[in-house]
């Protein structure tokens, strides 16, 4: 009997001792496997093409590249491959410009492994997940840049 196909996950993160809590938490999983990590977008943007991740873990704060420029790069080269944010920063702009990028979640790495794991999941069966204080940053980004509803 064949393996059950494992979830490919990249991730790029410029916290070396992140990256490899990271990838042991996804190598443990029977779910999920780590295909390559990157400690910057130079080096992301050195991989391969095939085989193609499923899922893309990016931190917001990289220091050679703004990460909605490296994630619509990154787009360009792996289209079927869903981006989340997993970052330890709440800034409005970055949580902005990710989204117009094309992202399909962005988690707080506070949440801890397993709702990671989750946030992986939910990604694939076509959610965006979103930690609770993102979840009110982009309701405050929408109500802000939008006029309120009409009266009826």
């Amino acid at each position: 009997m064949a393996a059950p196909l494992r979830i490919r996950v990249s991730l790029i993160d410029p916290d070396s001792h992140y990256r490899l809590f990271l990838a042991s938490c996804l190598n443990s999983s029977s779910r999920h496997r780590v295909l390559q990590t990157a400690e910057s977008a130079a080096s992301a943007l050195q991989w391969p093409q095939v085989p193609v991740p499923h899922v893309m873990l990016v931190e917001a704060d990289l220091p050679d590249l703004p990460c909605g420029e490296l994630i619509r790069k990154l787009r360009n080269r792996f289209t079927n491959t869903l981006f989340i944010v997993l970052t330890t920063t709440q800034d409005e702009q970055q949580l902005t410009e990710a989204i117009q990028a094309g992202v399909v979640g962005y988690v707080l790495k506070s949440v801890g492994k397993d709702a990671i794991l989750e946030a992986i999941d939910e990604a694939l069966a076509g959610g965006s997940p979103l930690s609770l204080p993102v979840a009110r940053h982009v309701l405050r980004l929408v109500r802000t840049s939008n006029p309120p509803f009409p009266a009826e």
